[in-house]
């Protein structure tokens, strides 16, 4: 008798365990769906899916194929969102994602794929860490890109010296 409600409990856990891990998948789906909606609307709200302790972090790509990697605060980047945002209108700027992949990562769960602006005929690598900030609510907690045509974004970004 105790066997049996030992793997009943046990199965149970297991199952809520799985639960629970594929609710977090899905919240962060979910979250990422919308993150691209306010994208592709040009919404100002964009900036307010990182996270202000975020990590971010682009690869850029250079016409030789040198790469380099490049830091900015959250606030630097919320900051250049903004101003590049009317730019970004005027152009018709947008990105797709492609091949997106969601794994949890402890209490987070990360997203690795393709991204490619609609104007390129390329694709390059995006990783973003989705998790709870000391709110609890869902932001974008690190962003790594690779990246080559947006070099001057990158001006005057990172720690100041």
């Amino acid at each position: 008798m105790k066997f049996r409600f030992l793997i009943l409990l046990t199965v149970f856990s297991l199952l809520f365990c799985q639960m629970a891990k594929a609710a977090d998948i899905d919240e962060a789906k979910a979250f990422f769906d919308n993150y691209v909606k306010l994208c592709h609307a040009y919404d100002k709200s964009v900036v307010d899916q990182y996270s202000n302790a975020a990590l971010i972090k682009r690869i850029l790509i250079y016409p030789d194929g040198k790469m380099k990697p490049m830091t900015m605060t959250a606030a630097d980047l919320k900051k250049k969102l903004k101003m590049y945002r009317y730019l970004a209108i005027v152009t018709r700027y947008k990105t797709n994602y492609y091949n997106l992949k969601y794994t949890k990562e402890g209490k987070n769960v990360r997203l690795e794929g393709q991204r490619q602006v609609v104007s390129e005929n390329y694709r390059t690598p995006i990783s973003l860490l989705i998790g709870k900030d000391s709110t609890g609510k869902t932001v974008i907690l690190e962003e790594i890109l690779h990246t080559k045509g947006i070099h001057f974004f990158f001006k005057n970004s990172g720690p100041k010296k």
